[in-house]
């Protein structure tokens, strides 16, 4: 499908803010953004946010993957390195242990900072300890002032600063990594249904939805309907209400049982993990 929409998110901003002043929900700008989603599913088309999901879903798998091989290869052996493109082959073979410790470190930490936080909801695991960097105050005597700050700096990047994870860890991190690869990547033909449903759990928890009715009220349906006429998703703007209602709710009833189980861990944290960018 192609992109229903051209508009930057600019445009699509303020067109949502003159659209919410026909409405009486009070919005936060977290909610905003919310919206902004679906503005920003209309923008891309179907190519566009496969490629997308590709590259987000496959980041944190490969990356703790690599760090499955280099936990690994820093107890023993070697690892090769190979670029093929075309006739162009060029290949590495890392026998150098220190320099193996120091990427296997360096991307311990790199995961930590990026994705730990989701971990400790999904594993119920607790904070990663901070490691204490090697003693190299003592070198401070024999180095200039620069010299001893841009030490500091190196030590930083490539020592413990968080605890590695061990291998079951490690294991766990790759079965989870791999599932969200799978999911992300065959969610594309039920996107909608996942973003709707999205909305409309993040606006009752936020008290701006009905939550009366099991799945959604006409009233709340019928504002999703109507914003989705402005992105261009929807093009029937003749419709009843009760025609409107129908069509939002059989939506939402597309979500993937794999899909709801996401939906069921996700808080107002969590949004920003699987959010698309907002590009202008």
């Amino acid at each position: 499908m192609k992109a229903t929409n051209e508009k930057d998110m600019y445009t699509l901003r303020k067109e949502l803010m003159d659209f919410l002043s026909h409405y009486s929900y009070k919005l936060i700008d977290f909610d905003i953004n919310t919206l902004l989603v679906l503005a920003d599913y209309s923008r891309k088309s179907d190519m566009d946010r496969w490629n997308y999901n590709y590259h987000k879903s496959t980041k944190y798998f490969e990356l703790i993957s690599l760090i499955e091989i280099l936990n690994e290869a820093r107890k023993g052996g070697e690892i090769t390195i190979k670029y093929n493109k075309g006739n162009d082959i060029l290949k590495l073979e890392m026998l150098n242990k220190y320099l193996v410790g120091y990427l296997w470190s360096t991307m311990n930490n790199l995961l930590v900072h990026n994705r730990h936080s989701l971990y400790m909801k999904v594993f119920d695991w607790e904070e990663r300890e901070e490691v204490e960097p090697i003693d190299y105050e003592k070198y401070q005597s024999k180095m200039t002032k620069k010299e001893y700050e841009d030490m500091q700096i190196l030590f930083k990047y490539l020592e413990n600063i968080f605890i590695p994870y061990n291998k079951d860890e490690i294991a766990r991190i790759l079965r989870f990594e791999k599932g969200q690869m799978d999911l992300t990547m065959n969610k594309d033909r039920t996107l909608l249904s996942f973003l709707l449903n999205m909305t409309v759990k993040l606006f009752k928890a936020g008290g701006i939805f009905s939550t009366k009715q099991k799945t959604i009220s006409t009233e709340d349906a019928c504002f999703l309907y109507d914003y989705l006429i402005l992105l261009g998703i929807m093009k029937d703007h003749r419709l009843n209400n009760k025609r409107k209602y129908d069509i939002i709710k059989n939506e939402l009833s597309k979500l993937k049982l794999e899909d709801q189980e996401v939906l069921d861990k996700m808080d107002k944290e969590y949004i920003y993990l699987i959010s698309l960018d907002f590009d202008e």
